[in-house]
């Protein structure tokens, strides 16, 4: 696999380090998050022509809330793709050493408010439409109706995320942002992995695994049980 990494259309593959790459995709959590190193040599980022009024700048470098898309060559598939976050910035020697923090397109749910009023008799669907509606970035991906009337619901100056979960609380529902930035909205369970795990995969419809960290916790352990009732040799 060859991956390739750009910001606000910027091609920084070759300043990219792959290694340290990683991407997070919580079953729990509807946003994924991303962390990468970029290298770039010092003195790089200049100014080539000055005038009044107008510059031209020579270089480029990271910034807060650049676009970040990270995909596969070979694939074309895309593999992470939202907003970087933070920036923590490091002078190595001739270079300057850039860790990224990065979110998908899903962040953009937290830093948008909607005041609305739906009434009783109001399908779900017509619900998240809505909260997409105050969020032109993004657009309708799988949207499935799964209760026709929600009752009576009202909020103001509530971010959009914090609707949807709740949407999703009282429907038994989960939704999420595809990387093409499109939002999903779907019965939860009704999505399941293309394979399964195995000790011996086909490399098809089952894939290997490796357990990397395994830990174990005697804190809450106890040396004493209290039993409540009477136990014999039948049972309790």
């Amino acid at each position: 696999m060859r991956l390739r990494a750009a910001f606000d259309g910027y091609d920084a593959s070759d300043a990219t380090l792959i290694a340290p790459l990683t991407i997070r995709q919580d079953s729990s959590e509807a946003i994924s998050t991303c962390e990468l190193t970029i290298f770039q040599g010092q003195g790089v980022a200049r100014y080539d022509q000055s005038r009044y009024g107008q510059a031209t700048y020579q270089g480029w470098s990271p910034q807060e809330w650049n676009e970040v898309v990270i995909w596969d060559q070979d694939t074309a598939q895309i593999l992470f793709a939202g907003y970087v976050l933070a920036i923590a910035r490091a002078i190595e020697g001739p270079y300057v050493r850039y860790e990224l923090q990065c979110s998908d397109w899903a962040i953009i749910l937290e830093r948008r408010l909607i005041t609305q009023s739906w009434p009783a008799g109001t399908p779900d669907s017509t619900v998240v439409a809505d909260l997409l509606s105050v969020v032109p970035e993004l657009t309708e991906g799988t949207i499935v109706t799964q209760i026709g009337d929600l009752g009576e619901l009202d909020y103001k100056d509530a971010r959009v995320r914090d609707v949807l979960d709740d949407v999703c609380a009282l429907t038994g529902s989960e939704w999420n942002v595809s990387y093409d930035g499109k939002l999903n909205y779907y019965r939860a369970g009704s999505i399941v992995a293309p394979f399964g795990l195995s000790d011996q995969p086909d490399g098809v419809f089952t894939m290997p695994y490796a357990i990397e960290d395994i830990g174990s916790d005697f804190a809450d352990a106890a040396n004493r049980v209290t039993i409540l009732g009477r136990v014999t040799d039948t049972g309790e």
